[in-house]
């Protein structure tokens, strides 16, 4: 199967302050955290930013084509860009999800399907496998102003993969960081 990689890093951070993506958990810079996973996994990974900051991290930087449409319109760059006919979208701010996890939801995707993972029974869209055969139905997505990621995931072909299933399953290295509080559980 072909795959590229996009961490999406372009939210408005609102809830935490700053970049999430620039925040460390566990001593260590969230959006590292995440690329030194991809880079043992595939060659093909980009961030999808307008932060300069994250050129320090030496992968391309792609800004959103339309900005201010949160999540969708990362999913439209990501899908717009990738020269594969598949796009594994990641969210920056998951940066303890194992290798494993990865691996798993790769094993697991369809050619002609959307595939999401889940976690105790709640699906994740920023941990997904999008086929880029997809990019004109998320574009009119984006245009008509239906931005919420799951009800793009309902509306299409797609499967959802339990992360349970995964080796060595912990919910806890599925969390999202959000906030600062996130940061001191």
């Amino acid at each position: 199967m072909e795959l590229s990689f996009y961490i999406l890093s372009g939210g408005k951070s609102s809830r935490m302050g700053e970049d999430k993506g620039l925040v460390e958990v566990n001593g260590e810079k969230m959006v590292k955290q995440v690329l030194e996973k991809l880079k043992s996994i595939g060659p093909q990974i980009k961030i999808i930013t307008s932060n300069k900051a994250y050129k320090n991290h030496g992968f391309p930087l792609l800004p959103d084509v339309v900005p201010n449409k949160g999540p969708m319109g990362g999913l439209l760059t990501a899908l717009k860009d990738s020269p594969t006919s598949n796009a594994f979208i990641i969210g920056c701010d998951m940066p303890l999800i194992p290798k494993e996890a990865y691996l798993h939801l790769i094993r697991s995707h369809q050619e002609d399907r959307i595939t999401v993972a889940s976690i105790g029974g709640i699906p994740n869209p920023l941990f997904s496998i999008y086929p880029k055969s997809l990019e004109s139905n998320v574009a009119s997505h984006v245009a008509g102003e239906k931005l919420k990621m799951i009800d793009f995931i309902r509306d299409n072909k797609h499967e959802v993969i339990p992360m349970e299933n995964s080796l060595d399953f912990d919910e806890s290295l599925f969390k999202n960081f959000n906030t600062r509080e996130d940061l001191e559980s």
